[in-house]
């Protein structure tokens, strides 16, 4: 039993830093779909259109249209910025990275049956997410807050904690700060505790968070056209999860505050998170007139095996005439879990302008409400239940409306493109957050009997509220904006 309470503790510590919770939940559940530069500049509004390769992971159906066998390749430059507000203070950061948004090849087979008049094959590649950026928040507390506020509450529940037992419980929390005396047992009672700033004004608080990685899915799809009026298709996905995070974070007191007898404090936490799923997706298109098609699709629920890995470390800086240095670092940990992101459904419609041009709306409904954690060791004698985490997915989040907008138009051989996206809000309005985004897109392309080039531009944004630490008396504000900007090169055989 002793055992069961110390790894308990030592989850529940690592939920409250970085790792395995509904914020885990939503950032792997939430996909912002990526592909050719012809996809990335009309919004991904191919539901009902068809004829590009990307848009076989929002509707296979969409490989039905394809009349010759495709090969493309799609390299990106995606450049993330976020502007922060906190307590009246601004900061800027930003980052750039290079990613393949896409690569993959489509066979096309003439059948012998004089109604099914093609079969298709597809194998491939397509971004899903991209978590590579910079954000930096600075600012002065209010109300005498500090993160060291979070550690206290820690050691003093429940009638307070043994000093011998702090390490034993929060080795990733409050014992990294009772390491470097930045809390200390009360006078008046052992096991209760205080801290260096405790109620303290004017404490420069800064926080830095870098974030790497990114989602793909490698897709195995079949489908065929029949009579040319229904397109189906279906493929098995193979999802993959790389993320990384690193935080920084810092407190200063005034340099006339020689009340704590502290220069600075900080901490640094790293968290690298690897996952692997599985999924399948069918869809189809009918047209029911050469300027009118309809297209459905339906995405199963994606399960995933992940897994985390993390660390932190405390350093906290006095002074005097030695300018001391307190250093702590955390053990390693790791935990093996699965998760289990919601059903998605797609319902499009995609006009035919004749030869000179198409568009395409794409709705997408998705509950982030019904995504799971759980212990890849439920059926060991003492699993993690995870039932809080579910319990907030269930509370915090909600089913969503996304919407796409596309539209080509033909000026042999330049092809110019436009569109638009709506990724709706996954909070439940009381939570009082909105992270609902908005892209715009453009782009142009030159169309040859057997090759094509394409260059597409797309600019989303979204406000986001970040809290700095589990009691911050205040939220920082922050405006994000991503850019993307890809090029496709692509062969018709």
């Amino acid at each position: 039993m002793k055992r069961l309470k110390i790894l308990i503790a030592t989850v529940i510590a690592a939920n409250n830093v970085i790792a395995q919770n509904e914020t885990d939940a939503l950032r792997y559940s939430f996909i912002n779909y990526n592909g050719t530069a012809r996809f990335n500049s009309m919004g991904g509004a191919f539901g009902a259109l068809g004829g590009d390769i990307s848009a076989l992971s929002a509707n296979p159906g969409t490989i039905g249209i394809f009349r010759k066998s495709d090969f493309s390749i799609t390299p990106t430059f995606h450049y993330s910025d976020a502007k922060s507000d906190y307590n009246g203070s601004s900061a800027v950061d930003g980052r750039l990275n290079f990613n393949l948004s896409n690569i993959g090849i489509v066979g096309v087979y003439e059948s012998s049956s004089y109604d099914w008049m093609n079969t298709q094959f597809a194998i491939g590649y397509n971004r899903l997410n991209n978590f590579n950026g910079n954000i930096a928040i600075k600012g002065m507390n209010i109300n005498g807050s500090s993160m060291l506020d979070d550690y206290i509450t820690e050691v003093n529940s429940s009638g307070g904690t043994f000093s011998s037992d702090i390490e034993k419980f929060y080795p990733f929390g409050a014992n990294l700060a009772y390491q470097t005396y930045l809390i200390n047992p009360n006078p008046n009672d052992s096991m209760l505790y205080t801290h260096l700033l405790q109620g303290r004004n004017n404490i420069m608080q800064e926080k830095h968070i870098t974030t790497r990685g990114g989602m793909g899915e490698t897709y195995l799809a079949f489908g065929g056209n029949y009579s040319d009026k229904l397109f189906i298709g279906g493929s098995i996905n193979f999802q993959n999860i790389r993320y990384s995070e690193e935080i920084y974070y810092k407190e200063t007191p005034p340099e006339n505050d020689t009340l704590s007898n502290l220069k600075y404090w900080e901490r640094n936490d790293e968290l690298t998170t690897r996952g692997w799923g599985i999924n399948a997706k069918f869809g189809m298109i009918y047209a029911f007139a050469d300027w009118l098609r309809i297209g459905g699709a339906v995405h199963t629920p994606t399960y995933f095996a992940m897994s985390d890995n993390w660390s932190s470390n405390m350093k906290a800086t006095f002074i005097d005439s030695n300018n001391t240095e307190l250093t702590h670092n955390s053990p390693n940990g790791s935990f093996d879990y699965s998760l289990t992101t919601p059903f998605r459904a797609v319902g499009s419609i995609g006009f035919i302008v004749g030869k000179h041009g198409i568009i395409g709306v794409d709705y997408e409904y998705v509950d982030y409400s019904q995504a799971r954690l759980g212990d890849q060791r439920e059926f060991s004698a003492s699993p993690y239940g995870f039932n809080q985490e579910n319990a907030n997915i269930k509370s915090f989040y909600t089913a969503a409306n996304n919407i796409r907008v596309g539209t080509e138009w033909r000026l042999d051989p330049i092809r110019l493109r436009a569109g638009y996206q709506l990724n709706g809000n996954p909070y439940k309005s009381v939570t009082n957050r909105d992270i609902s985004s908005n892209t715009l897109s453009f782009g142009i392309g030159i169309r040859g009997e057997e090759t094509y080039f394409d260059i597409g531009y797309s600019l989303t944004q979204y406000n986001k509220e970040w809290q700095l630490y589990k009691s911050a008396a205040s939220s920082a504000n922050v405006n994000h904006s991503a850019h993307l900007v890809s090029f496709t090169l692509g062969f018709r055989y």
